[in-house]
């Protein structure tokens, strides 16, 4: 039997003295290629279209003649001696499909992960700033009512109104009666806010003493009392009802979704 075509060309190059990387730069190939063709290792080559078209180009490189020894094993192999590795060629097609996938999938991730942190920061921007509390000193800030000086800051003297209103509540209760079935049971200068959906609210009553200064989320309802006029500030004030004196309040409108009124007349002594 004629040698195989790998060992031909394997031979005639070493005769030349050329290397398998001088081989593969002139035939535009890898030199794992051609390293592939002197073996016979036709499992990580392309089809046998391509790898015959692989061997003449080399061949004819080298300036030799494979057409004997390419018929007698190809004949040999298919009449069932050498049965081409496909399975190992299958294998190393599968092994870059799963590569490609892999990268996809975490170039996929890294675009969510950007996303989400960009939307993090663009919310982020959105909510009240955070002031801290000075407890050092008894006196109360002057009330600021500007559009821009929202914050969050929960006033020792705006949880007292809240809890005096609670007790309130409470009162009614053990004398079985509830200040939410009818309006007659709803004390002057009162105010009552019912929130359908989350609201930063503030309100100062005419004596400079701030009822309230946070957010307030949906579903709750906050009764306070103090005397009027009471300055009205809400950061959602389609979110909120807002009852005085027994009477809901038509809210005006504002600069989009704020609300800037006043309730009440002065008292007089």
């Amino acid at each position: 039997a004629p040698p195989r075509p790998g060992v031909l060309l394997r031979q005639k190059r070493l005769a030349k003295k050329w290397t398998t990387g001088k081989v593969a730069e002139m035939l535009c190939l890898s030199q794992w290629q051609v390293e592939a063709l002197e073996k016979d290792d036709h499992s990580v080559l392309a089809d046998e279209l391509y790898l015959l078209g692989y061997q003449q180009n080399y061949a004819t490189l080298l300036g030799i003649s494979i057409d004997e020894s390419l018929a007698f094993h190809r004949r040999h192999r298919h009449d069932g001696g050498v049965v081409p590795n496909t399975e190992s060629r299958r294998h190393a097609r599968g092994l870059e499909s799963q590569h490609l996938r892999f990268g996809y999938g975490f170039a996929a991730l890294g675009i969510m992960f950007l996303v989400g942190i960009w939307g993090w920061n663009y919310f982020a921007d959105d909510a009240p700033p955070v002031e801290a509390v000075d407890n050092s000193s008894s006196a109360l800030p002057e009330p600021n009512f500007a559009d821009g000086g929202v914050a969050e800051n929960i006033n020792a003297n705006a949880v007292a109104h809240e809890s005096t209103a609670q007790s309130a509540n409470a009162t009614n209760s053990a004398n079985g009666t509830d200040g939410t079935d009818g309006e007659s049971a709803i004390p002057p200068q009162t105010i009552i806010l019912t929130l359908r959906d989350a609201s930063w609210i503030e309100i100062a009553d005419g004596g400079d003493a701030r009822l309230i200064r946070r957010k307030v989320e949906g579903g709750e309802r906050v009764e306070l009392r103090g005397q009027p006029p009471f300055a009205v500030f809400l950061g959602n004030a389609a979110g909120v009802d807002v009852n005085y004196r027994g009477a809901a309040v038509a809210i005006p409108a504002g600069h989009g979704v704020f609300a800037r009124f006043t309730l009440g007349e002065p008292t007089t002594q």
